[in-house]
């Protein structure tokens, strides 16, 4: 379920909110996680989380890392880490994520794709006096993997990052 929305706000984790009674028709783009429980009609597109209170319609296409919904979606959605379909959500349209979870009580209706997910491991790379494994877990459709041998970092005597990023 769902926090306040002041705890939400007060917490960092919701960086935007449409509230019940505001429209908006376009394209919504974001970073993190925004709320919503208006109406949205376009697009949706993020990396991060999207948010679906009980009074939220979205009539449009989704693209988000995340959706959890309780509103009503009207549209094809594509996830890249998880939808959740909370019990009292709708969803007419196709969806693709490698992970769907609904509820008792959801209605979806349309086809969905469930997105394989693959395992990239980059072999150990000593750099600095340390020993470094990289591993990570992505979608098919994921941005290409930087090998770690192309990341810059400056090291201190003890082997430590004093600068640049892994």
């Amino acid at each position: 379920m769902f926090k306040s929305k002041k705890d939400e706000i007060k917490s960092g984790e919701v960086v935007a909110f449409l509230d019940k009674g505001i429209e908006f028709k376009g394209v919504l783009t974001f970073e993190g996680t925004i709320r919503v429980d208006g109406k949205v009609e376009g697009e949706i597109i993020s990396k991060g989380t999207l948010m679906l209170g009980n009074d939220a319609f979205v009539k449009g296409i989704i693209n988000v890392g995340t959706l959890i919904s309780h509103g009503k979606i009207q549209g094809d959605v594509v996830a890249k880490n998880k939808i959740s379909l909370l019990a009292g959500s709708t969803l007419n349209g196709n969806i693709k994520t490698p992970v769907l979870i609904v509820e008792e009580g959801a209605i979806f209706e349309g086809q969905s794709v469930m997105i394989k997910e693959e395992k990239v491991i980059v072999p150990e790379k000593e750099i600095g006096g340390l020993r470094i494994t990289q591993s990570e877990t992505m979608t098919k459709e994921a941005e290409k993997v930087i090998p770690l041998e192309t990341h810059k970092a400056a090291w201190d005597e003890e082997g430590r990052i004093k600068g640049g990023t892994l």
